[in-house]
């Protein structure tokens, strides 16, 4: 009944964390999902398409759940409102009546550059812009649905965020590719934390620093927390995980950790 690793017993450190969170909403239902991500943290959510949609909604504080089920970076994210402008969030696509017809990309990207609660510079918009594979020439009402989503992709990649929930990309592979190069860059470099579905990081394991998360009670693999106590002792992420029902030695899933001690 979901998915649980831990990695150490001071829970500061966690920049994402669910509680045997259960909450359903139509036919979509995350059930008894419990987890601790650290900063710099990368995590894969598997299940079923609406599923993992419907958590990153959680995580980013569109649902309301039980008080104590969910907090990002120590924070209620449904109820407090500073923590909002802390995530990043690419969920459902946008249609064509999203944004006004006729506007560019360089409009779009100058009205959220002027939001953002912490500057940043032009270097940053080229790469996004890169990572993306937007061209600022672009008008919105002529782009196809698949260049739509990498607009919305690049003005979430914009922010200096310190949580990305990322939804199934649907874009073409060059740039599914480079989406993950740039937000492991910014795990690894600012310490973001990259929460996304398991579909993303189809045939890049290495983008993970921790196993998929399953959202249904159909998981492949437990951790109690109740046995397994692993003390983290780098500033990097990764974790030490034991398979609890086969009883094999630890699957070391931090090789950029210094070094991990089981308790």
């Amino acid at each position: 009944q979901g998915f649980i690793v831990d990695c150490a017993t001071d829970r500061a450190m966690w920049a994402v964390e669910a509680r045997d969170l259960s909450y359903r909403s139509g036919d979509s239902e995350v059930r008894s999902l419990t987890l601790s991500i650290p900063s710099g943290g990368r995590c894969a959510l598997r299940g079923e398409r609406s599923r993992v949609r419907l958590a990153l909604e959680i995580l980013a504080g569109r649902r309301k759940v039980p008080d104590g089920s969910v907090s990002v970076m120590g924070m209620a994210p449904f109820s407090a409102t500073s923590v909002s402008q802390l995530i990043s969030l690419v969920a459902e696509p946008w249609d064509e009546q999203t944004v006004t017809a006729g506007v560019s990309v360089v409009e779009l990207v100058t009205s959220a550059v002027q939001g953002l609660p912490r500057p940043i510079g032009q270097c940053r918009v080229l790469a996004c812009l890169q990572a993306a594979g937007v061209q600022p020439t672009w008008y919105f009402n002529t782009l196809t649905a698949e260049e739509r989503r990498r607009v919305q992709i690049l003005l979430a990649l914009l922010p200096l965020a310190d949580v990305y929930l990322f939804d199934d990309l649907e874009i073409a592979e060059q740039y599914r590719r480079s989406v993950l190069e740039f937000l492991y860059a910014e795990s690894t470099a600012r310490g973001a934390t990259v929460v996304t579905s398991e579909a993303v990081v189809m045939g890049c394991p290495q983008f993970l620093s921790m196993p998929p998360v399953g959202l249904s009670s159909e998981c492949d693999m437990e951790v109690d927390s109740a046995e397994v106590n692993v003390s983290l002792e780098s500033t990097g992420s990764g974790f030490l995980l034991y398979r609890k029902r086969s009883g094999a030695p630890p699957v070391n899933y931090a090789p950029a950790c210094k070094r991990l001690r089981v308790i």
